[in-house]
């Protein structure tokens, strides 16, 4: 089975969000890439003068919000221990940042590297799991 041709048809089905392990996310190509052990502001919104600040990865994820694809990966989350892999869950659960909701468009992807390393089994039963 290709595995790749498998992870394009739940992208396209866009059901769950995705835990790929193994998997380089360079290979999709004009995808929005975070890293998982970004700053714990780029997983929260803050209020400012001019109103509600969003981490920019949200904003590149609304412009793309009429796109066929629009895939959000944060990738390596397994380099992070498994409290901090909570922050994640609202934006796999809930699809949303602080309430602030995903487009129905956008696919969420996150990638493991294929060490071994433990995922937040919290985390994990949100995700569609592929090891490529």
């Amino acid at each position: 089975m290709d595995k790749f041709k498998t992870v394009k048809e739940y992208i396209k089905d866009n059901l769950t969000p995705l835990w790929l392990e193994g998997f380089d996310s360079k290979q999709f190509k004009n995808s929005v890439v975070v890293e998982a052990n970004a700053p714990k502001t780029e997983f929260a919104v803050f209020m400012g003068r001019n109103g509600a600040v969003f981490p920019s990865w949200y904003n590149a994820v609304l412009e793309k919000k009429n796109e066929q694809v629009n895939l959000l990966v944060f990738e390596d989350i397994d380099r992070l221990s498994e409290e901090e892999q909570e922050r994640f869950l609202e934006i796999v659960k809930y699809r949303t940042i602080s309430n602030a909701k995903l487009p129905d468009n956008c696919c969420i992807i996150l990638t493991s590297s294929s060490t071994g390393r433990k995922i937040n089994p919290k985390l994990s039963r949100f995700l569609t799991y592929i090891k490529i």
